[in-house]
């Protein structure tokens, strides 16, 4: 996939193992400006249906990019890739542990991607 960010930059995307990396062409070769990794789990809907989830978990934009549109864009490609996009609630617990804490920065995303649709709030699947 391709787009212009907000400053008219071409960027593209491309997935791999669960990471969607965000990239430009310069010059002789490919320059990294961001990656989304990505949590997928496997679960059945109401119906029985195999359900394929991906939670965001790690993202990383160079800062140069950073409030131009690209982990957006990483999100709404990732809707075409996986059945369903949403990211896990923060349990407030920061340090070293397997709880769910996000940056002040990294919430902001989160609430925007909630309240405009782009990713879905927590939905009832039954675990495989």
């Amino acid at each position: 996939m391709e787009f212009k960010d907000r400053k008219g930059r071409m960027i593209y995307l491309e997935e791999s193992y669960g990471i969607i990396y965000a990239y430009l062409i310069e010059g002789n070769g490919r320059c990294d400006v961001g990656s989304i990794q990505f949590s997928i789990s496997e679960y059945l809907d109401k119906n029985g249906e195999d359900v394929i989830i991906a939670y965001p978990e790690q993202i990383h934009i160079d800062e140069s990019y950073q409030r131009s549109g690209i982990a957006t864009q990483i999100i709404e490609y990732a809707k075409e890739i996986y059945d369903v996009v949403k990211f896990s609630q923060d349990s407030g617990c920061g340090g070293n542990t397997d709880e769910i804490h996000y940056s002040g920065e990294g919430l902001a995303f989160k609430n925007f991607c909630e309240m405009t649709g782009i990713t879905e709030n927590n939905v009832d699947y039954e675990e495989d």
